[in-house]
């Protein structure tokens, strides 16, 4: 099969400073005239795309600059076929805000609207805007949510999401953008080095950039994203790299001249790769005088006629009940059942196949609430029913029935702390139910979790509950709960629910009422909870009266 021609597509200067941190000083303009000139140049001599900068605080150079998304819609009413990549950050965007954005732009462009989903690397900016500062992996993780969500919006109606970053509630966008021949949606781009960068182009991405390694280094970034695409069982994306133009008017003085940072660093096997945004505020490396004479050798090299792809109906490796099991079959498997991959962003209620089913798992199901007739206990309780009633064994356990003296004097001898440590081994999936006080979880909770090994939930599925009086609180599951879950090794944190105090109503008799939203959204992350456990049996939804 013949390869595809090459795209060109160039960086958008809608900041100052121009495109690479250096003390010559840069000649491009962020103004809008000079860009406009820019757009219709670059197209008119084939170039195909244009990918246009994300900054919104002066910094590093960069005091003034256009926002990208506004930018870009400017420069597509400018030009007639040249395609232009807004860049995003999905801490800053709402899926279902930047989707309408999307549709509108790409009808007025006719349909050479893209998105670059950047996870953020600026940490002073978030910070600034008063928003929270994810790690690293986390912050791939929302942007597949992001994506997952965007691309649905755009393809689909009626979306429903109760994801870890996003919720969207039967939300449908009209109209959609356009589809035409080249792809069904506005195309998504992405960037990174990182392993999770990789693995979330795989899943999820339609291009992929790669910046800042050397020949062999891309070649191992393009097999690693094809194995993750081949993993979810998609087509792998396509992928872009970031080039330097390096023009004198002789070979020999263009061959010899100092480079960038960016371009040293792809060239250069001996130092660790790099971008420009790590040079932010400080001086650039000295340039690699040796570069020039490996950069012919580096031309010479062919490409490999084919990237090594993981063989179709070997061996996939699949969450099932307390530990990955091996599974072989000739269906390609789907987007969340490779082991350690989030599942997709949408919650069905389809059951999965008789070959999916596992054994029935051993749950155990904490309740953090100090008071024994609290809603968040009696919810607890109430959902333990539904596990029961789909296969598994659940052990209930109450925090505030582990006695004060152990919990508050830190006994890690104490019977009942070395008690709740073996429950804890002895599960395969926990349930971690707590209401909110003052946007945290609860003291006694974050008590016992102190007294447990450090990697206590190693291997293990874990779901997060909250009640609480206000949806003021319902970023505690994501930023106050979820982060100690993981450090203790959970192996999939399945999107957890926050439930309002009154949308639950207790009664006298013990029984439960959940407003019928709530009942469906709980029923949907307790089968989610189920079905990463490898269980696949579904009772119905929890009732709104029951």
């Amino acid at each position: 099969m013949s390869a595809a021609p090459a795209k060109f597509a160039y960086w958008v200067p809608n900041v100052s400073g121009g495109l690479v941190t250096s003390k010559i000083e840069q000649r491009t303009d962020w103004g809008y005239e000079y860009n406009r000139e820019l757009a219709v140049l670059a197209e008119n001599n084939g170039f195909e795309y244009a990918l246009s900068q994300v900054r919104y605080m002066a910094s590093y150079g960069a005091e003034f600059q256009h926002e990208s998304t506004g930018f870009s819609l400017a420069l597509l009413l400018a030009t007639e076929r040249l395609k232009v990549i807004a860049a995003v950050h999905p801490g800053l965007w709402h899926p279902g805000v930047l989707a309408k954005f999307g549709a509108t732009a790409d009808h007025l462009s006719g349909g050479r609207f893209a998105v670059n989903v950047a996870s953020g690397w600026f940490k002073g900016e978030f910070t600034a805007l008063g928003e929270p500062w994810l790690e690293h992996d986390e912050r791939y993780r929302r942007s597949e949510e992001f994506i997952r969500a965007l691309r649905q919006i755009w393809t689909e109606d009626h979306t429903e999401l109760a994801g870890d970053f996003y919720r969207l509630r039967d939300f449908s966008l009209e109209p959609k953008p356009l589809n035409t021949p080249e792809r069904p949606h506005p195309e998504i781009f992405q960037g990174g080095n990182s392993t999770a960068a990789r693995a979330m182009a795989g899943r999820v991405s339609d291009w992929y950039f790669s910046n800042g390694k050397d020949f062999d280094g891309v070649v191992e970034q393009l097999a690693d994203v094809r194995a993750a695409a081949d993993l979810a069982g998609r087509t792998p994306p396509k992928f872009g790299l970031n080039g330097f133009l390096i023009a004198r008017d002789t070979w020999g003085l263009s061959s010899h001249s100092r480079l960038p940072g960016d371009a040293m660093h792809a060239l250069s096997p001996h130092r660790a790769p790099t971008t420009y945004n790590q040079y932010a505020g400080r001086r650039p490396p000295r340039a690699d005088r040796g570069a020039h004479r490996r950069l012919p050798a580096a031309r010479r090299r062919p490409l490999p006629a084919r990237l090594p792809a993981l063989p179709r109906g070997g061996p996939v490796l699949r969450r099932a009940g307390p530990a990955a099991r091996t599974r072989t079959g000739g269906r390609a498997p789907g987007p969340g059942n490779a082991v350690g991959l989030p599942g997709p962003a949408r919650l069905t209620a389809a059951p999965l196949t008789t070959t999916e089913r596992g054994p029935m798992a051993t749950v155990l199901s904490l309740s953090g609430s100090p008071s024994a007739s609290s809603r968040t206990n009696r919810l607890l309780r109430h959902l333990d029913q539904r596990l029961v009633a789909q296969g598994h064994r659940v052990t209930p356990l109450d925090v505030r029935t582990v006695p004060a003296e152990a919990l508050l004097g830190a006994d890690f001898s104490h019977p009942a702390i070395v008690a709740a440590r073996d429950l804890f081994a002895e599960a395969d999936g926990v349930v971690v139910a707590t209401p909110v006080y003052k946007a945290a979880y609860s003291g006694v909770l974050k008590a016992l979790l102190d007294l447990l090994p450090q990697y206590a939930l190693t291997g293990k599925t874990v779901l997060p509950l909250a009640t609480g009086g206000s949806t003021a609180h319902v970023l505690a599951l994501d930023y106050a709960l979820r982060p100690v879950l993981t450090s203790m090794g959970a192996a999939h944190v399945v999107p957890g629910w926050f439930t309002l105090d009154k949308d639950i109503t207790a009664h006298e008799d013990g029984s439960l009422t959940v407003a019928p939203g709530a009942a469906e959204a709980l029923g949907q992350v307790v089968d989610q909870f189920s079905a990463a456990l490898g269980r696949a049996d579904r009772a119905p939804y929890l009732s709104a009266a029951s």
